[in-house]
């Protein structure tokens, strides 16, 4: 289900079918600088996802990263615009 702002410009959706083929299952733990006294772990989500949104800012999601953990190299995103 594609959710709408109420202006119709934005909207976000994950693959409902993607979901229910891996039963909901989209975490992932990922450990950075294992062993390490500073070793983080991070929990993610990979799922595939319809984006509608004004195509410079679409752009700069592809660009600059999705998320709040690009530095971490987290953001990948592949689209068609």
């Amino acid at each position: 289900m594609l959710v709408k702002s109420s202006s119709g410009q934005f909207g976000f959706a994950i693959d409902e079918a993607y979901l229910e083929r891996i039963n909901g299952m989209v975490q992932k733990l990922i450990t950075l600088k294992e062993g390490r006294s500073d070793e983080i772990k991070i929990k993610g989500r990979l799922a595939p996802f319809t984006l509608r949104a004004p195509r410079e800012l679409m752009e700069v999601g592809y660009e600059c990263g999705f998320g709040e953990k690009k530095l971490y190299g987290f953001w990948h995103g592949e689209g068609v615009f």
